[in-house]
Order: structure tokens, then C-alpha cells, then sequence
């Protein structure tokens, strides 16, 4: 794949946009997922009547209840959450987190079974944190309910933290070479003429602050007419210093020197 391609799918809409949908997403199913795990544990007739209610009678009984839910079933939506942000970030990790989630509804689980689906679920939630899911702010609806300000809490960095995830494992496909091809031609232009190519694309320069330059890049010349190839100079603007890392500092002359002519 070219460097042009791996940067088109750094900057790719659906990156940009996904986060955005799936907190949109998340925000929708949170009454469905509760009213689903606070009608299992309800006993049979209140779990018919409470399914007869509308969404929005739903809703305000599960508010009555400060969206609380028994211990276990507050798991189970834990485990949903979790889930559905996985279809979103992870889908074939959503897959095998949803095969063991089927081990724990099983009544013939063996207790050997479903101790194992637990340890397996573990590792999904800790995916999910990792995706900027606030595991320590939803484990708090266990005691105070699963309100509409804990669930915020628990998602709000998702969007920022997948965008971030999703853009660095693209740019790390970039190895040394193609980004030292890449940099060598950004002084070509004409209003970059005083970029220090040699400093950029020195050994010592460090791949990802190369990769970091080479994004940068890429975005300015989009973005050309507005700006921002000044924008670029000043992100980067110890690429357009003269300076050169192996000339000795400048050294001020003894007192006793003549002047120079």
C-alpha cells in the first residue's frame, strides 16, 4: 500500500465520523439494554406487564427506580454495553465476546464453563477501556443506577480515543523509507522552500515525529487554500530554522582578539 493511500485512510471520513455514531448509538440503546435486563428481573407477571408498557412508560418507571438494576443483571448490561461497542470498534472481537456471553445464559453451563466466560469477558471490558470506555464510571451504576449523566461519563472519551487508535495504526505502516521519500519532496513547493529536508529526514530523527511531519503535511496541502501551509509552518517550525545538528555552537571570541575587518 502507498503512502498516499495509508494517508487517505488516516484522514478517512469514516474515522472521523464512527466515533461520533457510536456514542450516538450507545446513548439510543441504553433505555432498550436497561428496560431488556430490568424486565429479566422482574417475576414473571410484573416482567408481562412491564413489557406491555411504551418506551416511553418505560422509561419512566425505570426512572422511578433510579435506573437501578440486581447485581447481576447490572452486569448483563454492562456486558451489552460492552458489546455493542465492539460491533462499532472491534466486530470480530464483538463475535467471540458474544459466544461467551451465550456460555452464561446457558442453564446447563457447567460452573467450570461460565467461570471461564467471565475471565474471557474480562478481556473484552479491558478492550473496551481501551477505547476510552470509562469502565470505573459504568461499575458505578451498580450502586447508583445506570442514569443518563453515569452513562456519559462512562462513553464520553470513546470518539476521541478510537479516532486517535484507528489514525496511529494506519500512520505506523509508514516505515523509514517511505517517509524520508515523502519529506524529500515538501520543500519542492514553493512557499516551503526553507524547509531543512536534511534535519527532517535525518537518521536521528526520531519515525513517528517523521510520520508525525508527513500527516501534518498532508492535511496542509488539503486544507492549501485556507491556510494551511502556514499552519504547518508553525506546528513544525523547527523545520524551518536554519539549523544543522552536527555545525558546533558558535562560539563568542576572546576578549583579546582584534576586530574583524
Amino acid at each position: 500500500m502507498g503512502i498516499e493511500e495509508l494517508l487517505e485512510k488516516v484522514h478517512h471520513k469514516d474515522i472521523r465520523e464512527h466515533g461520533t455514531n457510536i456514542q450516538d448509538v450507545l446513548q439510543g440503546v441504553r433505555l432498550e439494554l436497561l428496560a431488556k435486563h430490568y424486565a429479566n428481573s422482574l417475576p414473571e407477571d410484573k416482567k408481562a406487564e412491564f413489557n406491555k408498557l411504551n418506551e416511553f412508560d418505560k422509561g419512566v418507571r425505570m426512572a422511578e427506580n433510579d435506573y437501578k438494576l440486581p447485581h447481576d443483571y447490572a452486569e448483563a448490561f454492562m456486558m451489552d454495553v460492552v458489546h455493542r461497542v465492539l460491533q462499532g470498534a472491534a466486530p470480530v472481537k464483538a463475535e467471540l465476546m458474544k459466544k461467551q456471553m451465550d456460555i452464561l445464559a446457558k442453564k446447563d453451563a457447567t460452573p467450570e464453563q461460565k467461570r471461564d466466560a467471565h475471565r474471557e469477558i474480562d478481556h473484552f471490558m479491558a478492550i473496551a477501556q481501551s477505547y476510552g470506555i470509562r469502565m470505573d464510571e459504568l461499575e458505578k451504576g451498580k450502586v447508583n443506577g445506570f442514569s443518563p449523566k453515569t452513562f456519559e461519563n462512562a462513553i464520553r472519551q470513546y470518539g476521541q480515543t478510537y479516532m486517535a487508535k484507528e489514525q496511529s495504526y494506519w500512520l505506523k505502516q509508514i516505515d523509514n523509507d517511505m517517509a524520508n521519500k515523502y519529506i524529500e519532496e515538501i520543500g519542492k513547493h514553493p512557499d516551503l522552500k526553507e524547509f531543512n529536508t536534511k534535519l527532517a529526514t535525518d537518521k536521528d530523527t526520531y519515525i513517528d515525529e517523521k510520520r508525525g511531519i508527513i500527516a501534518g503535511h498532508y492535511m496542509a496541502k488539503k486544507d492549501e487554500k485556507e491556510g494551511g501551509l502556514e499552519t504547518f509552518k508553525k506546528s513544525f517550525d523547527k523545520y524551518f530554522k536554519t539549523y544543522d545538528k552536527d555545525k558546533p555552537a558558535d562560539t563568542p571570541p576572546p576578549e583579546d582578539a582584534p576586530p574583524s575587518a
